[in-house]
């Protein structure tokens, strides 16, 4: 049997696992996006009320990862300039690697970014060492932010699509060459540069334009992704074991 959405299920088939059974019960993340106390996380964040959050969430480099170097020091660029940019929001950068991964891993000008970035007073560097510090996990972050931003390839940009949140694709490396993916149908969704990427926070930054949210959910998420993008999914699997 499996349980989650349609395009997990056709994901794990491509890689010769074999169901008898896909049990279409939702993105089993999104119960705990859509249902997570808001406030409360900003409250352990130190999140003035004024300010509403943007979270960077990267996807793995270097030699054994999706984007390169170059690619990754243009993403890291832009969370810096963004952040200097607007002083209307609160930001965070999630890694999926700690400080020492850095240390050990990034060349120079890699190096240089993020540890502008752990100087910044606008930018929390929410590493994996801050899990324990904060009890806070990702999706907990993709809840309270206002906007997500994230590196191509990114399986928690699906998670935040499902929850109809403010989700952006940033990818400097143009990994998402073409129309194939489904990330890539909305220019509300995918950017490549990074001017591209400041007009679309300003855009979602709008609340006017939040009914675009509704629209993309209709015509890309619940065809392709998760046809109900809701808050019960686990009570649906709960009572298919039930």
């Amino acid at each position: 049997n499996f349980f989650g959405t349609k395009l997990s299920y056709e994901q794990f088939k491509s890689y010769e696992n074999i169901f008898k059974n896909h049990n279409d019960i939702g993105n089993l993340s999104s119960t705990k996006i859509l249902t997570s106390n808001k406030n409360k996380i900003l409250n352990k964040l130190k999140i003035p009320n004024n300010l509403k959050l943007i979270t960077f969430f990267d996807d793995t480099w270097a030699f054994s990862g999706t984007q390169s170097f170059n690619g990754y020091n243009e993403y890291l660029e832009s969370i810096i300039k963004i952040s200097n940019e607007n002083q209307n929001y609160a930001y965070i950068f999630k890694p999926k690697k700690n400080f020492d991964y850095f240390l050990k891993t990034s060349n120079q000008k890699i190096l240089n970014k993020v540890q502008e970035i752990v100087k910044s007073k606008k930018i929390i560097l929410f590493d994996s060492s801050s899990y324990d510090n904060y009890n806070i996990d990702a999706h907990d972050l993709i809840s309270a932010s206002e906007i997500c931003i994230f590196s191509p390839m990114s399986s928690l940009s699906y998670d935040a699509l499902c929850s109809k949140k403010k989700c952006i694709v940033f990818d400097p490396d143009h990994l998402y060459y073409d129309k194939k993916y489904i990330l890539t149908m909305s220019k509300l969704l995918y950017v490549q540069k990074y001017q591209e990427l400041s007009n679309l926070i300003k855009y979602w930054g709008n609340n006017d334009n939040d009914y675009m949210l509704d629209i993309l959910n209709d015509r890309y998420i619940k065809p392709f992704i998760d046809k109900y993008s809701d808050k019960y999914s686990v009570n649906r699997f709960v009572k298919y074991l039930s």
